[in-house]
C-alpha cells in the first residue's frame, strides 16, 4: 500500500537522477574518449613493434643468405656486421659495406645496393657496386718507419718531475721524438736508450 511519504520520496529520487544525469553525461563521454584513445595508442605501438620485429627477422634472413655465400671459413671470419654503418650516397637502398686492409686505418672500398636507382633508369634488375679509394691504397707504398720513437728515456722514482720535464723539453727542441718510461715497454722499437739518474742523462745504447 502506497502512502504520501513514499510517493514524495520516489519523485525526489527521480528528479535527482534526471538532474545528475545531465551533469554526468559530459564526463561519461570524456571517459569513453579516453578509453578509445588509450586502446588506439596501444594498438598502434603493438603493430609498430610487430612490424619492427618482422622487418628484423627478414633482415637477419637476408644477412644470413649473404654470409652463406662465403663458403671459405677464413673469408667469413673477416666479415664484421656493423648496423651503425651508413653512407652519404642517397641512392643506396639496401645493404652498404666498407672494405679494409691491414696497414690502412680508413676503408679502401665503399659500396652498397642500389636497386631503386635501376628502377629510375627503367631497368628491372638488381644492382650492387663499390668504389676503390686509390689514394688510400697508395699508403701501402709508403716506407714503414724502422723505429717507433727515436729516444726512450728511462727514469726511476728518485727523479723529480721538473728535471724530467726539462730533459724531455731539451731533447724535443733538438728535433727528437722522446718517450719517458720507468722500464722498457714490450714491442716498442726505439733508436736510442737513455737513462736519467741524479739529474744527469746518460746514453745506454743506440740502435736497439
Amino acid at each position: 500500500m502506497l502512502n504520501d511519504d513514499k510517493i514524495r520520496l520516489m519523485n525526489e529520487i527521480a528528479l535527482f537522477e534526471k538532474k545528475e544525469r545531465k551533469r554526468e553525461r559530459p564526463a561519461e563521454v570524456f571517459f569513453r574518449r579516453d578509453y578509445v584513445a588509450k586502446h588506439m595508442l596501444q594498438s598502434f605501438f603493438a603493430w609498430t613493434l610487430s612490424y619492427g620485429l618482422l622487418l628484423g627477422v627478414v633482415m637477419l634472413y637476408i644477412l644470413e643468405r649473404i654470409l652463406n655465400t662465403f663458403t671459405d671459413k677464413k673469408l667469413r671470419d673477416m666479415i664484421r656486421l656493423d648496423f651503425s654503418v651508413v653512407s652519404d650516397v642517397n641512392y643506396y637502398n639496401g645493404i652498404v659495406f666498407n672494405g679494409f686492409i691491414r696497414g690502412i686505418p680508413d676503408c679502401v672500398i665503399s659500396g652498397g645496393q642500389y636497386d631503386r636507382l635501376m628502377q629510375k633508369m627503367k631497368r628491372r634488375s638488381g644492382a650492387i657496386g663499390f668504389g676503390v679509394y686509390m689514394d688510400r691504397l697508395e699508403r701501402l707504398l709508403e716506407e714503414t718507419p724502422e723505429y717507433d720513437i727515436e729516444i726512450l728515456l728511462l727514469y726511476d722514482e728518485t727523479a723529480r718531475i721538473t728535471q724530467l720535464n726539462d730533459v724531455i723539453r731539451g731533447l724535443t727542441h733538438e728535433g727528437h721524438t722522446v718517450v719517458a718510461q720507468r722500464k722498457i715497454p714490450d714491442k716498442l722499437k726505439f733508436q736510442r736508450l737513455m737513462r736519467l739518474t741524479d739529474g744527469e742523462v746518460t746514453e745506454i745504447e743506440a740502435d736497439a
